[in-house]
């Protein structure tokens, strides 16, 4: 039974909490006593075990599946396009084709390409990925701290990815769904480095696609920011107690179950309707169907991967592919980034960077920073409250605003100080 649109009201209020507890996949804290010879030797091993019996094939099948992905974007998620041929009141602000809100984001692809504004020289490229859900629209979840990139130089490429108990099948997908962008980006500025940049799972998948997709994922540098890799128990809260239990439930053919679900279908389908017809109204501005209908469909992608979730969980799924504590002496034994910065905040308890340094320590070849931050694990995703304005210059509230905007986005401002310092050396 197909239960995907039932989920999408559901999620909105399943994802409130698991938002801020699950951005990203999740083994509790890993105990080493010193890098002692044995434990190097076991760790050592269990990883060309992981390589060699699982990892090849685990890569050549998600390869596979990946290539039947398609990357077309759903006609309705198109910033500019046009659905309604319902004229608009004949004032200039109603025939407004946008607000400004894309900016100068551009699709490429399966992916979200950001250039520096005119007149700011281009000095690197940077492939970013986000935490889990918000991963799923990073160029919206990370408006601010990408942006903010760009206007100092940064080319910015950024894939989406939607959550999944395999990461190798999601770090298949997002090499598909980047290449394009890539490609474009490495041609237009053939001299630039490219560097990775990632968030929470994001960071835990760019290290995956670093080892596994070595040859088809070259980066110069890599940027590992609220790094963690937690089993889905210590992830998802009470996945055995009670996500199990609900996800079991809901996905149940009885008729009480039924009924629930086309409760909720119709609910979804009334307020998709009211969407629709607010955009199509003369009384609508046409920037609203043109670009403010089309950004929230592409946002609405952080929710609507939670349905996929909870089915596999009602199939049995209940943990990661491949197992966090064979994937990190795999990771250990197999990452070759030469330069790699790690940027853990101080009230984060979902961060794990002091097991990834570690990890990354064993091998002296490997450069290796680290830089603690004030802020917590959703500092990265902080967004501009207090955007500049064509009436600034008539509020007298100004002063007030600007101070209040310097002190929301100071942690997020001095994380892409430090990831820019980093890059630039």
């Amino acid at each position: 039974m197909n239960v995907k649109p039932l989920f999408q009201l559901i999620s909105v209020f399943v994802s409130v909490s698991p938002l801020v507890q699950s951005f990203s996949p999740p083994l509790q804290p890993w105990k080493v006593n010193g890098l002692r010879q044995g434990r190097a030797t076991l760790v050592s091993l269990r990883a060309s075990m992981l390589q060699e019996d699982n990892i090849r094939v685990l890569v050549e099948e998600a390869k596979e599946r990946a290539s039947k992905v398609s990357l077309k974007m759903n006609e309705d998620e198109e910033v500019g396009r046009s659905s309604f041929t319902t004229p608009r009141l004949p004032l200039p602000f109603f025939n407004t084709d946008d607000f400004g809100l894309t900016g100068r984001w551009r699709r490429v692809g399966g992916s979200f390409v950001l250039e520096p504004p005119q007149g700011v020289r281009s000095k690197a490229i940077v492939h970013f990925l986000g935490g889990a859900f918000v991963g799923a629209a990073p160029h919206l979840s990370y408006k601010y701290m990408l942006e903010e990139m760009s206007s100092k130089g940064l080319v910015v490429v950024t894939t989406p990815f939607e959550l999944e108990f395999n990461y190798v099948d999601v770090c298949a997908k997002l090499l598909r769904r980047s290449e394009e962008a890539v490609e474009e980006v490495r041609g237009k500025f053939p001299s630039l480095p490219v560097h990775a940049v990632g968030h929470s799972c994001g960071a835990l998948l760019q290290m995956i696609l670093s080892t596994m997709f070595a040859e088809e994922w070259k980066r110069d540098s890599l940027v590992l920011v609220s790094w963690n890799n937690k089993p889905a128990k210590d992830s998802i809260p009470q996945l055995e107690e009670l996500v199990m239990p609900f996800s079991k439930m809901i996905v149940d053919p009885n008729p009480q179950a039924e009924e629930m679900r086309n409760g909720f279908l119709d609910l979804v389908k009334q307020t998709d309707d009211i969407v629709k017809s607010f955009a199509s109204s003369p009384l609508s501005p046409l920037a609203v169907e043109r670009e403010v209908l089309p950004l929230i469909r592409q946002g609405s992608k952080i929710v609507q991967q939670i349905p996929d979730l909870i089915e596999r969980i009602a199939d049995g799924t209940n943990e990661f592919t491949p197992y966090p504590p064979d994937l990190n002496d795999f990771l250990q034994s197999s990452y070759s980034i030469r330069k790699t910065l790690i940027v853990s905040f101080s009230d984060d308890t979902l961060d794990e960077s002091d097991i990834v340094e570690r990890m990354l320590r064993t091998n002296e070849k490997r450069g290796v920073c680290r830089v603690r931050l004030d802020g917590s694990h959703i500092t990265p995703i902080t967004q501009d409250l207090f955007p500049p304005t064509p009436f600034d210059s008539f509020d007298p509230l100004l002063p007030v605003r600007r101070k209040t905007r310097e002190n929301l986005l100071q942690q997020v401002t001095v994380l892409n100080k430090e990831i820019l310092k980093f890059l630039s050396e």
